[in-house]
């Protein structure tokens, strides 16, 4: 099959999550569309496309389209910027060590985004609106590429709180429960820490970033606080290994 910008936001490319794993180069390890296999390679490759199609560098796009449009102008970059050097904390790991901290001169489309909470505050609001999208792309965003739950649901551990169904839209999770879609997405560094979400029936969401890798164990808590789905905070409390 084609290798298509949806496959490649719905983490269905077959490429291995960095080439490292494929021995330093890239590599398919399924075919495209076959099975979801997280990628941030994928992300790379989209931008790269990205570029190749329009000619312009792809930390511009981002600026232009993304960035400038949600009003985060100074709070978010893809690469280096001085201002948010100087605004940066530093990670700390499992024991409270500090892991340190650099803004990346060149853009990754999948890793090293730099941003301040409210400027992606700002960036999330925009993405609940569907700002510059049509009416047919918000649809088709929350799409997934391939049904999770039933092989999800079969680890005892999420078993009791599984949604009715879950996969990879466009860039994030889409969880579906009888009366709600909760969109998100989470990650963590060497010191870091993140996860944002929201509910498209309440409109209501939330981004949290921590400079610490022991902060989604606060992930929880803080969540209940704008939501009531209890299986979605389950899940999180999971993810937190509490």
């Amino acid at each position: 099959p084609d290798l298509t910008l949806r496959l490649v936001l719905s983490h269905m490319t077959g490429f291995p999550n960095w080439r490292r794993q494929t021995d330093g180069r890239l590599a398919f390890t399924a075919d495209p569309g076959a099975r979801p296999t997280y990628s941030g390679e994928g992300f790379e490759y989209a931008g790269h496309y990205a570029e190749a199609v329009t000619g312009a560098d792809f930390g511009e796009l981002m600026t232009r389209h993304a960035i400038d449009a949600a009003g985060a102008s100074g709070q978010m970059s893809v690469g280096g910027d001085e201002s948010l050097d100087a605004r940066r904390l530093e990670g700390h790991d499992a024991q409270g060590n500090t892991t340190g901290a650099s803004i990346s001169q060149t853009w990754s489309a999948a890793d090293d985004l730099w941003t301040t909470p409210a400027g992606y505050g700002r960036f999330l609001a925009s993405v609940m609106r569907g700002d510059g999208l049509s009416a047919e792309l918000i649809e088709a965003r929350d799409v997934t590429g391939m049904e999770q739950a039933p092989s999800a649901c079969a680890d005892p551990a999420f078993a009791d709180f599984c949604p009715n169904a879950l996969g990879f839209a466009l860039g994030r999770v889409a969880f579906t429960y009888d009366d709600e879609v909760v969109i998100w997405h989470g990650g963590s560094d060497a010191g870091e820490s993140a996860i944002v979400f929201y509910s498209k029936a309440t409109g209501r969401g939330l981004v949290i970033m921590a400079n610490s890798v022991n902060g989604r164990k606060a992930f929880p808590a803080l969540a209940a606080t704008v939501t009531d789905n209890t299986d979605f905070v389950s899940f999180l409390q999971m993810q937190a290994g509490s």
